[in-house]
């Protein structure tokens, strides 16, 4: 049973060939990227990504002073300095006014934020 090589090459050198010649390529390939990403095409325009000139930064908006708000009791709309008088009245509400809880679920909730704090730091422990 004959074989038929082409004779000027053997078959390790042709193997050789073919990998230098992909590896040729793959250097072309890689070249063409490089000149394309460090030196665009001339009349493309190098402002892609920046916001249009009207638009204004988010950090000046972030420093803007708020002078609308909301009521959190009712959510219409009232002034800031109505807002700051309801928020010292929210905060200076006597003891007595609160609402009284039964003890066992006073003790109920306090389990239940300790079984919470126990998940945050130990989430594997089968706690129900």
């Amino acid at each position: 049973m004959a074989t038929s090589y082409n004779h000027t090459l053997r078959p390790s050198s042709y193997l050789i060939a073919r990998v230098n010649s992909l590896f040729l390529m793959k250097s072309i390939l890689y070249i063409l990227i490089v000149l394309t990403v460090c030196f665009p095409f001339p009349s493309a325009d190098f402002a892609w990504a920046l916001p249009p000139e009207e638009d204004i930064p988010e950090e000046i908006l972030r420093t803007e002073i708020i002078i609308a708000a909301r009521s959190p009791l009712d959510g219409k709309p009232i002034s800031a300095a109505d807002y700051a008088k309801l928020e010292v009245e929210l905060q200076t509400i006597p003891p007595e006014s609160m609402p009284k809880v039964a003890r066992e679920v006073r003790q109920i909730i306090n389990l239940l934020r300790l079984r919470k704090f126990i998940k945050t730091f130990f989430p594997f422990i089968p706690i129900r």
